[in-house]
């Protein structure tokens, strides 16, 4: 049986390398789409995205953004309250425009992205501590829980803060101590001084001196003076330390001496 090189048998888009060697005419007139038809058959195809989900990624990505840009505006205005409100009145009247703006702005990151959980926490922040108009201490008291709730580390020691009250008819010590542990797991400072302060006093909890220590120490790591100081205290009055820990008490105390700067030398 003869073959014609030039002429393209029946289902030539199935032709092996072989077979295709037998037919010139065919290389030549597909010299272009050879190589994209052999890679195609010996490499495996990626798995593919479809439009509609590359627009939800995309969507999810713009509002992420925006409601950052909104936290920022928002904390900027905050932070620009905080600095002068030692030097005023609490309901200062110079100070509603800058706190309006703040609200305003953690309010507009919400509606940007509902599951920030940032503008959660400064939004219940501004309705509990400041005096901004149309503050309710019960929305930002569920804000801040809704916070928490969505693993906020910040939001989890501000809540677990406010649950440890002294007063015999409200039994909330077990979910302040539930609440601070979830910051520990996220290496807040300030939950991680609290907590050591809890081990250490035996508080709600059995007393635990090596507990309380781990949590100063990893505290005064993100650069919290009390939980530095706590930490040098328990290292001076134990009997056996460590060359290492005696190593960690001296960068301590030269940290506090520097006035919470790290200084090369």
């Amino acid at each position: 049986m003869t073959v014609n090189p030039c002429v393209l048998p029946p289902h030539g888009h199935n032709l092996t390398l072989p077979q295709i060697a037998k037919f010139p005419g065919l290389i030549y007139s597909t010299e272009k789409m050879l190589p994209r038809a052999l890679l195609a058959r010996f490499i495996q195809k990626s798995s593919t995205v479809s439009p509609f989900q590359f627009n939800q990624q995309r969507a999810l990505h713009s509002r992420n953004k925006k409601a950052l840009e909104f936290i920022a505006k928002g904390w900027n205005a905050l932070k620009e309250v905080d600095r002068v409100i030692d030097y005023c009145e609490l309901n200062d009247k110079r100070l509603i425009p800058l706190l309006r703006t703040a609200k305003e702005n953690f309010e507009l990151a919400l509606e940007a992205d509902n599951t920030n959980t940032h503008a959660r926490y400064w939004l219940s922040r501004l309705h509990m501590k400041y005096h901004v108009p149309g503050a309710n201490k019960a929305v930002g008291a569920a804000l801040l829980v809704e916070a928490a709730e969505m693993g906020d580390p910040d939001a989890q020691y501000a809540l677990g803060c406010h649950l440890r009250v002294e007063n015999d008819y409200v039994h909330s010590d077990q979910q302040a101590f539930y609440y601070l542990e979830k910051a520990v797991d996220q290496l807040h400072p300030g939950a991680l001084y609290l907590l050591g302060a809890v081990y250490l006093t035996g508080d709600c909890v059995k007393k635990d001196i090596a507990s309380a220590l781990w949590c100063f120490h990893r505290a005064s790591e993100k650069g919290h003076a009390g939980a530095a100081i706590a930490c040098g205290s328990l290292l001076l009055k134990g009997r056996r330390v460590s060359i290492q820990h005696c190593g960690h008490l001296i960068l301590w105390y030269e940290w506090l001496g520097n006035g919470g700067r790290w200084e090369r030398k």
